[in-house]
């Protein structure tokens, strides 16, 4: 729980500098939940937090790029809201629409910096490795904790 909420706090305090007003309030609105649910199921989402951190550093390295990252603050963490609910309910369409979100936030940012065609293929890219997530048996997944 501390993890989350130090996640949370950095990705307000650095979204306020980096963000449009309306897409920062949405986004608080979104971190909130995400404190709540986290404080209500007294549970840690290992994927909602990573996807916290790196939300917020790539808005930070596409601001230095003199990218507006609003959409890209927004969709990141509402892909990190849905990490942590699949966390709290262990349903598989909450992980599938997280990584849905991941692919083509972390696709437009790259095609908003680079190119298009690069940007679609790493978002299919990033879509496809976490659907592994969803469809991968847990007993092969537990031998990756020890």
């Amino acid at each position: 729980m501390a993890f989350t909420l130090i996640s949370t706090f950095i990705n307000a305090t650095i979204g306020f500098f980096l963000a449009d007003m309306l897409f920062w309030i949405l986004s608080l609105v979104i971190l909130g939940i995400i404190l709540y649910i986290s404080w209500k199921k007294s549970m840690y989402s290992k994927l909602g937090n990573f996807i916290l951190l790196v939300g917020i550093l790539f808005s930070f390295f596409g601001y230095l790029n003199n990218f507006n990252p609003s959409y890209f603050y927004l969709l990141i963490n509402l892909s990190a809201f849905f990490a942590v609910l699949y966390t709290a309910f262990n349903k598989k369409l909450l992980i599938i629409l997280s990584w849905m979100l991941n692919g083509f936030s972390l696709g437009y940012i790259i095609a908003s910096l680079r190119d298009l065609n690069l940007g679609i293929v790493f978002g299919i890219i990033i879509f496809l490795i976490g659907l592994r997530d969803a469809f991968l048996p847990k007993k092969f997944d537990e031998h990756l904790n020890d």
